[in-house]
């Protein structure tokens, strides 16, 4: 069964105002205030270490709409304990990515490295996205291609 889930292969950067990289010892409230500010703005799905923990990209029944709608609450309302103390345990490196949908889909991915203790932040947009913001004129100058 296909996840339906956007392909965001082209490396964008990150809007002016958003961290590149946060601490677990020194930002962490910080982190989490941005994490929670993108899942609860158009987040369609969260995938935690190849996992997706809830997808509305997928046709589903009520039941399932509704499942997904209490766990994306659920991460909102406390994204350390309902996701990252989970990962934390693990004790090694992890990445959760946050599939976002506006004038057309995006990702964001978040890399924790176990040994720094640090979360490094990247935006990641589809070939449509550039297709749409060079026929609109976009901001083309942060796009990168890799």
């Amino acid at each position: 069964m296909s996840n339906n889930l956007p392909i965001t292969d082209i490396s964008q950067k990150l809007d002016n105002d958003t961290k590149e990289i946060y601490s677990l010892d020194k930002n962490y409230k910080e982190f989490i205030d941005f994490f929670k500010s993108y899942v609860s703005a158009d987040c369609w799905s969260i995938v935690a270490n190849d996992e997706v923990l809830f997808n509305s990209y997928q046709n589903k029944s009520l039941k399932e709409k509704i499942n997904d709608h209490i766990v994306r609450d659920s991460i909102i309302n406390n994204p350390h304990s309902t996701i990252f103390c989970n990962l934390f345990r693990m004790n090694k490196d992890f990445n959760v990515i946050i599939y976002m949908f506006g004038l057309d889909s995006f990702s964001i991915h978040i890399n924790y490295s176990y040994s720094l203790k640090v979360f490094h932040i990247s935006k990641f947009v589809s070939k449509d996205y550039l297709q749409f913001s060079s026929k609109h004129k976009l901001n083309k100058e942060k796009v990168i291609k890799i």
